[in-house]
């Protein structure tokens, strides 16, 4: 369906940075909006799309040394729609996502993110597995 294309072209703008992909699902999101409104029961997948539009993905970036950031990574890539991690902390200045983020403590730390705002970091499991349950 065309509310299906605008979710993948949202994704795929999400991985590559390539706007026209964003501008083309907004397009595709703009042509059923009237549809939408009128029969909103059988849009499900519509609005699934415009949620995603206008809330942006849930990214994780990971920080943690092998092998207690491997769990971490495990629980929360599932959840979320890009996990960024690196189990080799000492090489984080090399990759832009790590920039001004550092482990807490020593210890496997979680930055969830939309859009480019980061909550504050998170090192403790229990913290981590009640942030998804909540925001995804």
């Amino acid at each position: 369906s065309n509310p299906m294309m605008a979710l993948n072209l949202m994704k795929l703008h999400y991985c590559t940075g390539e706007q026209w992909y964003l501008d083309r699902a907004k397009e595709l999101l703009e042509i059923f909006t009237a549809e939408a409104s009128l029969h909103p029961m059988g849009c499900g997948t519509y609005f699934s799309a415009l949620d995603y539009y206008l809330r942006g993905p849930l990214e994780a970036v990971v920080g943690a040394g092998r092998p207690e950031g491997e769990g971490l990574a495990r629980l929360i890539n599932a959840r979320v729609d890009r996990a960024i991690v690196l189990l080799d902390y000492g090489q984080a200045q090399r990759l832009p996502a790590f920039e001004g983020k550092a482990m807490l403590g020593g210890k496997p730390t979680v930055y969830f993110c939309r859009r480019g705002a980061c909550e504050a970091p998170m090192n403790d499991q229990g913290k981590v597995k009640a942030y998804l349950e909540k925001h995804h």
